[in-house]
This record gives C-alpha cells, structure tokens and sequence, in this order.
C-alpha cells in the first residue's frame, strides 16, 4: 500500500556471508533489511504460526537463525506486560541510541532487537509502569547491571532440535560474550555477540549520561530534549582512523562498501590490544562520496582521502565520457565512488608525552607512540604505540573477499587528527575544531604535571577527556612510487603540537608532540 506516496527500492544489498543472511534495501526511503529462509513444508498457509518449534526440523542453521528473528519478535510482545508503553518506550529509546551512535550491531554497538529485548526486561519489572516511568527506570538499571550476566526475558529452554543453544558453561565463546542479552525463543542465542570491549565501555559512559540527564528531567532541571541531543563523536578525540573503501562501480561500491563495513569490527577488537590505547570507538556508518577525477592521479588522490577542490579540466569537457586531450595533456574522465569509516582513538595520557611520527609499509600507517617517563620498575624510556599489525591484518581480511578485484577496488587505512577531519562530518551549525597556537612550557609546570598524573593514576579510564592545540606546516603526501598528492585536505601535513590533558579536571601538561603524515600506496 503506497498511501499516495511512489514506491520505490533503492540501495538494495544482499549480505549472504553475514552471520544471519540480509538483504538491505530503502523501500521507499525506508531502511529494511530483509531476512529470508527455507520451510520444510509443501505450502506456506497465510495463517501460518512461526511460534511452533517443530518448524524447525530439517532446516539448517542459517535459515534457523533467519527465522529466530520473527520468532523473538513476536515472543517479546507476548512477554510484556503493557505492550502500548512499551512501544512508546522503545521508540523513545531507539532515538536516544541513533542520536548518541550508540545504535549498530555490526559496528558492536546494540542493534534493534537488542534494544527491544532491555526495554522489555524493564517492562517486566515494572508492568504498571507508563512509557515515561520505564524510560527513567532504563538507564539506571542498564548502567548498573552486573555484566556479564545475562538479561533474560524468561528462562532458556530446550527443543527438538540438535543445535546450539547459549550456554556459557558449555561454549568458551559464550562465556566471553560481554553484554549478553538472550533471545526468549528456541533456539536461545546472544544478540549482543558483536560487542567489544570497547564498545562496551562506550554503551556504559552513555548510560551513565542519559541517567544524569533522566534525574534532571524528573527534577524539572531540564526537558526531554536534553536526552536526545546530538553525540559529540566527531569533537571527542584527538586522533581518528579513516578506513577508506573506493571502487570505480556504483553497483560494486554498494558490495565493497558493506563487506568492509562489516569488518570494521574486526579492526577495533585488534586495536584493543595495542598497549597504551584505551578504546577504539567506530562510529556507526560511514561518509559516501562520488568524485569526478580528470587524471589517475587524482583517483589516487582520493583513494587516500586527499581531494583538490580546485578543478584540473575545464568545465566544457568534464561531462564526456572516456580520455579527452586539453593543450596537449591527456585527460581522463574517471568516477571514484569512495566510503569513509572512522574509529576514534582514545590514547593513554602521561607526563612527557610526544608523538615522533608516523612510519608506514604500503597503504597502512604505523602509528609510533613515544614518551619519556619514568616507567613503574624505574626505567625511562620511550614507548611505541604501534598499529601496523592490526591494520595490515584487518586489509588481509577484507582483500580476502571472493569478489575483491585489485585493479577496480582499493581500501586505505589512515591517520587523521580531529582538526582534519572533512567537512562532511560536520551538520548544519558545526564547527571543525580549531588549532590553537603553541603554548609554551616550564620545567616547573611539568614537575607538577607529572605529580598530578601519578596521583590521579587510578582514575576511572571513561572520564579522561583529551584536548589539544597545535600549530601545523604543510607538506606533500608521498606515494611508493614518488608520486605526491596533488590536493590536501590537511592530512599530508606535519604537525608540531603540545598537548593539554584534562584528567578530571586538572590541566596536564607534556612535552612538544610530532605528528608526521606521509602517504604510501602501490599505485593501480
């Protein structure tokens, strides 16, 4: 029923090797993702009740999972107790989650069933309770639940089938699971497998937010507004990976878009054993462009997230398909089509901190990471804070993909600093944030900053909030093959910074830090 309105399908992309197979498509403008599965029945009656665990017989377990969808979703409603309060809840929550990006499951965040099984509990809990009343009670308890136990909707049962069911007593891999939150329907599976240590730790601090806010709204302090104000992701960390996926194909970019977005998890779990990062945050999706490129060049440049505003082929010849030669210089017409990702690094802060560089080997960056402090068996020295393994790997896995064709696809792994960033992750309103000049620094100003570190080393990891100003000078980005950028969007520069650190409140400090950029990337 188009209720007036044009129907149409867009964006429609088949997922067949995620864990549970989708397709996800825009019916008219309206994310789906659509699930598909096998019944072992002759006819499928239009009455036909997915609720009967014998339909579950011959199946296997990609079509039993497929199905789990439905059947949750229809054991949730006869779960709670006042199902109007709780849609109204769970709408309320669903917003609060997108605003904040806290509301992916394959990024490692909780994705919609997820949600809709805690807001559930909570119905539980309170069944008399209105919509308000359960969303003031939600972030409390979620916040203080004593993961990792498991959320439950009612006990887990058997069936008639020989599959797994979740059992951390039985299954090392569910006794890892961090947030578990458990289906209701047979066969009970983790919905919340996806989450890692640091998007866990990411869903907490949120929580904790939203209470705060929650207290001041029943105090009449604020409204409800205040609770779905916008994240702060793009202004929250100094330093940012961008994982940038290009192809020269509108159709392939939508494949090669989502199969490294589908693996974007798997980089944050490698950089979360990087020593002295604190988290990885990966932001919830990712930045589409198209850019029209009149040299290979150029396409190179984009490939690594440097584009030239400044057009190279005049405007009378940009629509022409193919080469074109302009005074005696051969142009191309190209289409890029690219996808941004990116994952904010939080880095351990300490007294004397500096950054000596960047390294690199191919397209991945090597970040180094070095500080002269004196280290807790009373050694100084300096420490590395180094990626290479974790991007090099995370490129394996996605060059792994039976479709990847090295002559039409590329993927970069680079490091930007929050003064970088482009534009287009800003909204209506938004500034990019600012370097300031260079502040100068006394010996006495880092004795006591490193006083001040030390005794403030058993802080809560959630409440460091790092700032920074620096100053900057512009140099070429470098290709393997000594080819230099043509354009800059400000990553192909060095920068001299030094870095002010709140740690709950108390300025810290360091030495001068130095970021260099360089590019390096085979060229197609």
């Amino acid at each position: 029923m188009s209720y007036g309105l044009p129907c149409f399908i867009s964006h429609h992309q088949p997922v067949p090797d995620a864990y549970v197979p989708v397709i996800k498509m825009h019916f008219s403008g309206i994310p789906i993702d659509l699930v598909c599965a096998r019944l072992a029945l002759a006819r499928v009656p239009d009455d036909l009740e997915l609720k009967d665990d014998n339909l579950l017989k011959n199946l296997d377990e990609r079509c039993i999972r497929s199905l789990n969808g439905s059947r949750v979703t229809d054991e949730i409603l006869r779960l709670v107790p006042n199902i109007p309060a709780f849609r109204i809840a769970l709408r309320c929550v669903k917003l609060w989650a997108k605003r904040r990006a806290v509301y992916s499951n394959m990024m490692g965040f909780l994705g919609g069933v997820a949600w809709a099984m805690l807001v559930a509990r909570i119905c539980q809990l309170y069944p008399n309770a209105c919509a308000g009343a359960i969303v003031s009670k939600f972030f409390r308890i979620v916040y203080q639940w004593k993961w990792p136990q498991p959320i439950l909707l009612k006990n887990i049962e058997g069936g008639p089938l020989q599959v797994r069911v979740w059992n951390p007593k039985l299954y090392p891999a569910d006794k890892a699971h961090r947030m578990p939150i458990i289906t209701p329907a047979y066969p009970s599976m983790c919905a919340t497998h996806n989450v890692t240590q640091s998007t866990h730790e990411i869903m907490k601090v949120e929580f904790n937010r939203a209470d705060g806010i929650i207290n001041e709204i029943m105090t009449k302090k604020t409204d409800w507004s205040e609770l779905f104000s916008k994240h702060d992701f793009f202004m929250h960390y100094r330093y940012y990976l961008q994982v940038i996926a290009t192809s020269d194909s509108a159709e392939m970019q939508l494949k090669w878009a989502g199969m490294v977005e589908s693996r974007i998890r798997q980089l944050v779990m490698k950089l979360e054993g990087v020593p002295n990062l604190i988290l990885a945050h990966p932001f919830i999706k990712g930045f589409e462009k198209v850019y029209q490129c009149s040299t290979d060049q150029e396409a190179l440049d984009v490939a690594h997230g440097v584009y030239n505003p400044v057009a190279t082929v005049p405007s009378e010849v940009t629509h022409r398909e193919g080469s074109v030669e302009v005074d005696g210089l051969e142009l191309v017409n190209r289409t890029v089509y690219s996808t941004t990702f990116y994952i904010g690094l939080l880095i351990e802060p300490r007294g004397g901190e500096y950054w000596t560089g960047l390294a690199f080997s191919g397209v991945i960056f090597i970040l180094f990471y070095e500080c002269d402090l004196l280290s807790s068996d009373g050694v100084t020295g300096p420490r590395k804070l180094d990626i290479t393994w974790p991007a090099q790997e995370f490129c394996k896995l996605v060059k792994a993909w039976d479709k990847y064709d090295e002559n039409s696809m590329a993927i970069v792994v680079k490091s930007i600093k929050s003064s970088q960033l482009p534009l287009d992750t800003l909204e209506e309103g938004e500034q990019q944030p600012k370097k300031l000049k260079r502040a100068k620094s006394t010996s006495k100003s880092k004795t006591s900053s490193s006083k001040r570190l030390k005794s403030s080393a058993n802080t809560h990891r959630d409440h460091l909030v790092p700032t920074l100003t620096a100053r900057s000078e512009t140099s070429m980005s470098t290709y393997s093959d000594g080819s230099q950028a043509s354009g800059t969007d400000g990553s192909g520069s060095t920068l001299v910074e030094e870095p002010s650190i709140s740690l709950n409140g108390s300025g810290l400090r360091g030495k001068d830090e130095v970021l260099t950029a360089q590019l390096m990337m085979n060229s197609p």
